[in-house]
């Protein structure tokens, strides 16, 4: 039985999480207001609960769910397996904090009402808005 681990985040909207993993990929994404059990290798219900869920038939053969729950602070925490820890590491993690980022700051940035005129991403993956404000 795998071992999970959970990496603390700064992810705080549902809807933005889904948004970014969505944008790294992932076409099958559960979104639930009530967390659910994580499901490993095996097949079998695990302790650990979560409100974005992707399923192991959507990672690979041998992948546990990867989770992301909400903590006491209103966080989302992702929930990795030992196994799948190579494959969702830290640079991973850091492309998705990029990708809700980017979603978060283009809504907030719209509903002040700014456009985007230009959108552009470097080679280092650095992605520059340019922004219009709407008479």
């Amino acid at each position: 039985m795998s071992a999970y681990t959970t990496l603390q985040t700064q992810l705080v909207s549902q809807a933005h999480l889904v948004t970014a993993l969505r944008d790294m990929g992932f076409s099958e994404i559960e979104s639930h207001r009530v967390a659910q059990p994580l499901i490993d290798f095996q097949g079998q219900a695990r302790d650990q609960l979560a409100q974005v869920i992707i399923r192991r038939a959507h990672l690979g053969k041998l992948s546990n769910d990867l989770g992301f729950a909400r903590n006491d602070a209103g966080r989302f925490e992702a929930i990795v397996s030992d196994v799948d820890q190579q494959r969702f590491d830290i640079a991973w993690m850091m492309k998705l904090h990029q990708r809700y980022a980017y979603h978060v700051a283009k809504e907030q940035l719209e509903a002040q009402g700014f456009g985007t005129v230009d959108e552009e991403v470097d080679e280092r993956g650095v992605i520059r808005l340019t922004l219009r404000r709407s008479a």
